[in-house]
């Protein structure tokens, strides 16, 4: 459930008013309203104060913000939404209920912005840089909760069942692969590594922190 700490930050995209987020809904919105339970599980708002904490306090991941807010960055989002699998699977999401495209713009609009300044805080962290923020984050996400939130969800909704089919279903493979072997993403990847990330931590601090990214452009 590695996606559930990138997931943290994302729900918390509206930045001060966290603990009042709703997943945005399209049409029927009921892809929505299924998700919309995973969140109200999450504390939100601790995660969102973890991450400022480490943003404000820690160099290291200072540093992978700053590269997740890059023209690399950048590049490989742009890499990634022009394959047609990607826009396949977002409007499957948009179809099902959920405004991905409101969300996609978001991340896009962020990539755009000039460089933000550090958030103040007053949480202490426990850790040091990008895998002291990891584990911050895993410490307090309810993983019970969401296993038993999901097994009810795929036994008795017929839209959320149908979400995790068609995201793992192979017609995305080739998207999978593109983003696997993205030489934007390599390089994101290395540079994040010469400014000392652990490799095992990058791929779920990299994910939170281009998340933070996005939120503190929205403020």
């Amino acid at each position: 459930m590695k996606f559930v700490v990138a997931a943290l930050v994302v729900l918390a995209a509206a930045g001060p008013l966290a603990t009042a987020w709703k997943v945005p809904p399209a049409g029927s919105g009921a892809l929505a309203k299924e998700l919309q339970d995973f969140v109200d599980v999450l504390p939100v708002e601790k995660g969102v104060e973890i991450v400022r904490a480490y943003i404000a306090q820690d160099k290291q991941v200072q540093a992978l913000l700053k590269i997740a807010g890059s023209p690399l960055s950048s590049a490989l989002v742009k890499e990634v939404e022009a394959v047609p699998e990607f826009k396949q699977l977002a409007n499957y999401i948009q179809k099902a209920g959920l405004d991905i495209y409101l969300l996609l713009n978001h991340l896009n609009k962020a990539l755009k912005l000039d460089p933000i300044k550090p958030l103040s805080t007053y949480v202490v962290i426990s850790g040091n840089g990008v895998s002291g923020l990891v584990k911050d984050l895993r410490a307090i996400i309810p993983y019970d909760k969401l296993q038993d939130l999901y097994i009810e969800k795929v036994e008795k909704s017929a839209v959320f069942k149908d979400f995790i089919v068609e995201v793992s279903s192979s017609k995305y493979q080739k998207l999978h692969e593109v983003i696997i072997n993205s030489q934007n993403l390599k390089s994101i990847a290395l540079e994040s590594k010469n400014a000392g990330v652990n490799p095992d931590d990058f791929p779920e601090g990299y994910s939170v922190l281009l998340t933070a990214h996005v939120v503190r452009n929205r403020a």
